[in-house]
């Protein structure tokens, strides 16, 4: 909420306010007056938890406010204008998928359609994120990056369906290329606004517009330079930006994929038929995904723990099966929808979106698809940056050597080979020292908020957590987002015994995650209180995972 005015008295800011319910009837510009507490966002003061409160702040929001039910807002008047009319579009079509589709399939259809996720459970988000592809759910860099292709190739094709005599006659006062580009300008901006023009997906718009007037101006081959002036373009308008996740990600992806590409042009690979330029492609394809794997894969494992192995290999076909089916047959479905008073093409929208699921659930299965590591510090991050530039530039030289020799020498300075030397030691030598066993017992109590958790690291290298914390409803899961980073950042991978002391919200529902995320040797309980709400789940996760399960009492 921008607000406007606070107990009567004029005010000026952002405040972020949460409803359990949903509402639906409130949109961009709507006057609303809300009740509730004002307070400041705090963190769990954990080493190394994620930190709420900047995270809002780099936001420009210092306050939040938790309403308790649709009761506790009222809409004073309705809002207008474009921004708000491509909005009720988007809430209409929201509302032609959950009419028309069901289950993971239609959450997947909103979030990546529609930027819509208030659908995706934390079941279906981990699967995403164990095959490497999480970032494919937000609608970011990638979906509107295959989106303006598409507009742009199906605009160059309707153009070459026009008569010969007509087409020539355009191409005498212009280039049809750019014509695409200026027709796929607009279709993008729509699109955005759409998608509910979100942070990461208005920064991914101004990246692909960077891009559509570098060929405009015959600038096309400077994908560098077009990189450099989106990256002003939104530090200028919020220097904030670059301590953000996404914004971090994008630019570096898109750096190392723009690297990858202009080395594969200079060293001029040429092929001499279809199935080696097929070949050929496919081989790009594989070391794009490599090397964007290999500079994002610290970075990811600095903010989530995690890091996939199965991306490497997922990346290359489930992003294009999203840019190029799911979120195209999507997106024409949902906007001829908007025509009728249903959706079409609904049953093939739910044949892509379980298919899509399936494959990214496949991925998600195979063998040591997802590491959680302990999250590298800055320093570990700053020598491995060093590592990874050394590398590419000594690659880069022996490649430019062996194709082009005439154009450059394979000989490396002695500078590059001593700093690559020096980094690569500095990175194993951190790398061992996380490694080193522990030689005493230590107990540790975790932050959860309301309730309770602790963690007993012995020297022999068991371990035991006893409770998990948790909240009422689980919408916050504490233990996903809480407990399982604060275990990965002391290196432990998994639990000896897990001890339920009574089945509170507050002390129970923490564990189902780590049950889920860590093998655990063994669960007591007391057996009392079986009846409690959850309790059933409780159960149930444990007899999924085949968890040895005994009931304790005093004495015992």
């Amino acid at each position: 909420m921008d607000l406007r005015e606070l107990d009567g008295a004029p005010v000026e800011g952002l405040v972020r306010v949460s409803v359990r319910e949903e509402l639906a009837s409130v949109g961009h510009g709507d006057l609303i007056r809300v009740s509730g507490k004002l307070r400041k966002p705090g963190n769990f003061q954990n080493p190394g938890g994620f930190d709420y409160a900047a995270y809002l702040a780099q936001r420009d929001v210092y306050y939040t406010m938790n309403a308790k039910n649709g009761d506790a807002l009222r809409v004073i008047s309705r809002g207008d204008g474009v921004f708000r009319t491509v909005q009720d579009w988007r809430e209409r079509i929201r509302q032609s998928f959950l009419a028309s589709t069901t289950g993971h399939g239609s959450a997947i259809l909103q979030a990546m359609v529609l930027g819509e996720e208030g659908g995706l459970t934390e079941e279906l988000r981990d699967r995403f994120m164990a095959a490497g592809v999480t970032h494919i759910i937000s609608i970011s860099g990638s979906h509107l990056g295959m989106v303006a292709v598409l507009c742009f190739g199906l605009i160059r094709g309707l153009l070459f369906l026009l008569p010969e005599g007509l087409y020539l006659r355009l191409t005498l006062h212009a280039d049809p290329k750019k014509i695409a580009a200026w027709l796929t300008l607009p279709l993008i901006v729509f699109y955005t606004l759409l998608a509910g023009g979100q942070t990461a997906t208005v920064r991914s718009l101004i990246m692909i517009f960077a891009g559509l007037m570098a060929l405009i101006l015959d600038r096309e081959h400077a994908l560098m330079h077009s990189l450099a002036l989106a990256g002003l373009v939104i530090l200028f308008v919020s220097p904030q930006a670059i301590f953000d996740i996404s914004f971090q990600l994008s630019f570096l992806s898109v750096l190392v994929i723009g690297y990858v590409v202009s080395l594969w042009n200079e060293i001029g690979v040429h092929a001499s038929g279809r199935i080696v330029k097929f070949a050929q492609g496919m081989a790009l394809l594989v070391l794009i995904s490599l090397a964007a794997g290999l500079a994002t894969g610290p970075l990811v494992a600095h903010y989530f723990n995690q890091f996939s192995l199965a991306g490497l290999v997922s990346n290359l076909i489930v992003v294009p099966f999203a840019g190029a089916v799911v979120v195209p047959v999507g997106l024409l479905s949902g906007v001829l929808s908007l025509f009728t008073d249903r959706l079409p093409l609904a049953w093939l929208d739910q044949l892509i979106a379980d298919s899509f699921i399936g494959l990214v659930g496949f991925f998600s299965r195979l063998p040591l698809a997802e590491f959680h590591p302990k999250a590298p510090d800055v320093p570990w991050l700053f020598c491995y940056a060093i590592f990874f530039l050394c590398l590419l530039h000594m690659l880069r030289m022996h490649l430019v050597s062996r194709f082009k020799p005439f154009e450059g020498s394979a000989r490396v300075s002695l500078l590059p080979k001593i700093t690559l030397g020096v980094s690569a030691l500095l990175l194993l030598s951190g790398l061992a020292v996380s490694l080193l066993p522990r030689h005493h017992t230590m107990i540790s109590f975790p932050d959860v908020g309301q309730g309770d958790c602790a963690l007993i690291e012995f020297a022999s290298g068991k371990t035991v957590v006893i409770d998990g914390g948790g909240t009422h409803d689980n919408r916050f899961d504490i233990g996903r987002r809480v407990v399982a980073p604060f275990l990965w950042n002391r290196g432990i991978q998994r639990l000896d015994l897990v001890v339920l002391t009574h089945p509170e919200a507050d002390h129970m529902n923490g564990l189902l995650a780590l049950l889920r995320k860590f093998p655990v040797s063994e669960v007591c309980v007391h057996g009392s209180d079986t009846d409690h709400p959850g309790y059933g789940k409780f159960m149930r996760v444990i007899a999924e995972k085949r968890v040895p399960f005994r009931t304790v009492s005093a004495g015992d």
